[in-house]
């Protein structure tokens, strides 16, 4: 809970109440910090209450500072793996393509052997 700034009769003259001119509130009371006063008994569940959300907030953060570092690292991992994807598929249609070659070329070359066992039966071993 915050803290709350009663009336400023009730805790001491004005002057130490208010802030002075051209100072943020924010710099001298704190959301996260439980005021207290010795007239005034600490509620232990109120403060518990503090500790746990202040617990779970951090919790939270944590939880979303991993969620952030697992997505760039995912990320990442898809970028190495898309290039890669590319090369191989450039890899692969080059290999098909040097494959068809080879293979036209056997064509032939058996083509040719069988043309020539053909005229010249008596070279055949």
């Amino acid at each position: 809970m915050a803290c709350h700034v009663p009336h400023p009769h009730v805790w001491a003259p004005p002057q130490h109440v208010m802030p002075p001119y051209e100072v943020p509130y924010s710099a001298i009371y704190s959301p996260r910090v439980v005021c207290t006063h010795p007239t005034v008994p600490i509620d232990e569940r109120q403060l518990k209450r503090e500790k746990r959300k202040h617990a779970n907030k951090q919790s939270a953060r944590r939880s979303r500072l991993r969620k952030q570092a697992e997505t760039e690292k995912l990320i990442k991992r898809y970028e190495t793996v898309k290039v890669e994807n590319i090369t191989l598929k450039s890899e692969m249609k080059q290999l098909m393509e040097d494959s068809e070659k080879l293979r036209v070329k056997n064509v032939a070359l058996m083509e040719n052997l069988n043309g020539s066992e053909v005229a010249h039966p008596e070279r055949r071993v």
